[in-house]
């Protein structure tokens, strides 16, 4: 792998140096650490301030083109860098997790707590029990399903004189197919026909 220095330009307002580089004869595709450890070889400079920015590489070859930056201060790289470029050439940083150590006495009420979850959920399983022997609920805690009464054909025909009168029926299904009556319209549930009082 051949590492080769294209431009360098130093760039004063953010107090760093940029260098365009290209990578040849690489027989595999490296990583930013080879990368960056050829160039730091190159310019001598120190590993914690060197970004490696841009990495552009060509379809079926190994070849690479790139951008390094090389910062004089620390805080001034972490200022202007952004965290996923951080994160890629120097890794996470391991956060120190300190152990709070819990007082006696909180352990004392989380364990109540725990404790009366417990029996509340016993109760619960009891009452519940209970309403499935009623007949309220059924097995899975639901409630069961009512069934409603048929409506007899015969409650429709009202013999008034010596008369038959019947409820309105659907036009379209015809005779025997009677409309339900609602309070501004009547509803055919076969056909879905819809008939509006006007008053």
């Amino acid at each position: 792998m051949i590492v080769n220095i294209d431009e360098k330009n130093e760039n004063p307002v953010l107090n760093r140096t940029e260098i365009k580089f290209s990578v040849k004869e690489a027989q595999k595709t490296p990583s930013r650490k080879e990368i960056k450890q050829k160039i730091i070889a190159l310019i001598n400079s120190d590993e914690k301030l060197t970004v490696i920015d841009v990495l552009e590489t060509r379809y079926g070859t190994s070849d690479l083109k790139g951008i390094a930056k090389i910062y004089k201060d620390e805080k001034q790289m972490k200022k202007i860098e952004e965290k996923y470029i951080l994160t890629r050439n120097f890794g996470k940083e391991e956060s120190k997790v300190e152990k709070k150590t819990e007082a006696p006495a909180k352990v004392k009420e989380e364990v109540k707590a725990e404790e009366n979850k417990k029996t509340e959920t016993k109760e619960e399983k009891k009452e519940w029990f209970k309403m499935v022997l009623k007949g309220k609920k059924d097995a899975k805690g639901k409630k069961p399903h009512k069934k409603h009464p048929n409506i007899k054909k015969g409650e429709k025909y009202k013999i008034e004189d010596g008369k038959v009168t019947r409820k309105k029926t659907c036009p379209k299904c015809g005779p025997g197919v009677f409309m339900a009556e609602h309070e501004k319209r009547r509803h055919c549930g076969k056909c879905n026909f819809t008939e509006f009082k006007w008053f």
